[in-house]
């Protein structure tokens, strides 16, 4: 199992570094004419045009959207109505080949499988700017962070608990030409706040989300109110306001600010300005847990705080363009989290990265990068257990076959697991299909 997983991995990347062909079939085919044409003195002459051949079946299915293909325009048909329908699916295989709990070398995989409906009310013919949003998830397989690393950092970012479950139901408004919108319904926080879309393509979860903010995102969205305020292009104000208890595999009502755990205050404000052609995104944000939370301590006598409370800051900036071609080029990552020491396991977050898409020649679409991710452990547990800190060294590549298809093998090497574990190392691959 570890040889044939090994030489998997290792085909998948001499596939993308060494074989020189499009990321996508999108080439138009030519066909050459010669056609009779009448010059200004009235005699004929031949000229050369040439007219784009019809493509294939198989190049349309190639170069489209999605790999169930258009369903012979009813898809094209249905969004033209304002009836958008999805499928996504995630597929990690991830094999730990040292350290961490044990000494085993499991290789185990997990699944994402994500579908939903997406409603335009004024193409429905109904009232402008309004969008209802449902989607459906289930999670199967399992992961390596728990039982194997022992890690503070998920080392996948679909890595949770088995779940089939309605994630998300809700509306959405746009006012004033979308100047701005309020969502109300279950929603992922992490879909409008702390989000960078460089760190993305990041397999490991604390890109995506900083792991010391509590907001109700995946695998447990939930129910709350945000709005987002864009007075023009260059700022975002966000606020959000959900259910304090969010919790997976249930219904969302069912914990629905029941005064248990209180609610989640969320701000955001987000800068995007242009610096010499290159674009940025700036974001600092600051949260509130309403719910009571323990204090750390080994004392018999243990406090209880009425809430919870933290900042972050965080920033995606192009720094080169390959001429002047806004999607290919050089991307950099940074992230900071802070929550108080005394009720917090993680106190401060580093995070930072860098990404380039289209490093290898005629692989236009495909992207490259490698991150770092820090979790100090709070000083409270510091003197509890003797934990400090735990880093993420992420190497990923991303290879994007067609628009629906992509393999993404990934390098990670764990630094004192759970913040006094034994070095770790895993190798993993992810497939992404838009089905």
């Amino acid at each position: 199992m570890l040889k044939g997983s090994l030489k998997f991995i290792c085909l998948i990347v001499l596939i993308a570094g060494c074989i020189n062909y499009p990321a996508y079939a999108d080439e138009k085919v030519i066909e050459t004419n010669i056609v009779p044409v009448l010059d200004l003195k009235g005699g004929v002459q031949q000229q050369t045009v040439e007219t784009p051949k019809p493509e294939t079946p198989f190049k349309i299915w190639i170069n489209g959207d999605n790999a169930t293909g258009d369903w012979k325009g009813l898809r094209t048909k249905l969004e033209e109505k304002g009836i958008t329908l999805g499928s996504e699916y995630i597929n990690d295989n991830f094999i730990k080949m040292r350290g961490g709990l044990n000494n085993k070398h499991p290789f185990k995989a997990e699944g994402l499988i994500n579908t939903s409906v997406e409603l335009d009310t004024g193409k429905l013919g109904l009232w402008k700017g309004g969008k209802v949003f449902t989607s459906f998830s289930n999670l199967h397989g399992k992961g390596i962070t728990d039982n194997y690393l022992g890690g503070l950092q998920a080392i996948s970012s679909i890595e949770a608990g088995r779940h089939s479950q309605l994630i998300e139901y809700y509306y959405e408004q746009s006012l004033l030409n979308e100047k701005i919108r309020v969502k109300v319904g279950r929603q992922d926080a992490n879909a409008d706040f702390c989000a960078l879309e460089d760190a993305g393509d990041n397999i490991n979860s604390s890109f995506g989300l900083i792991p010391n903010i509590p907001i109700p995102a995946y695998p447990a969205p939930g129910l709350g109110v945000s709005t987002v305020i864009s007075p023009n292009k260059l700022v975002d104000i966000k606020y959000g306001f959900y259910d304090g208890d969010s919790q997976d595999k249930t219904n969302a009502f069912r914990t629905a600010f029941d005064g248990k755990n209180g609610a989640v205050h969320i701000t955001e404000v987000a800068f995007k300005p242009e610096i010499k052609g290159y674009q940025g995104n700036y974001i600092a944000g600051y949260w509130l847990h309403t719910g009571d939370v323990d204090e750390i301590t080994d004392s018999e006598d243990i406090g209880t705080f009425k809430n919870n409370k933290g900042f972050y800051t965080a920033f995606e900036q192009k720094i080169f363009k390959e001429k002047d071609d806004n999607e290919q080029g050089l991307s950099i990552i940074g992230q900071f989290g802070w929550a108080p020491s005394d009720r917090n396991e993680i106190s401060r977050y580093y995070g930072a990265g860098i990404k380039y898409t289209g490093l290898i020649p005629k692989r236009d679409n495909d992207i490259t990068g490698i991150a770092t991710a820090i979790a100090d452990v709070s000083n409270r547990y510091q003197t509890i257990d003797g934990r400090t800190e735990e880093t993420i060294l992420e190497v990923f590549h991303k290879i994007q076959f067609t628009k629906w298809l992509a393999l993404q093998p990934s390098m990670q090497y764990i630094f004192n697991p759970g913040g006094n574990g034994k070095n770790a190392f895993a190798l993993g691959l992810r497939s992404i299909i838009t089905f």
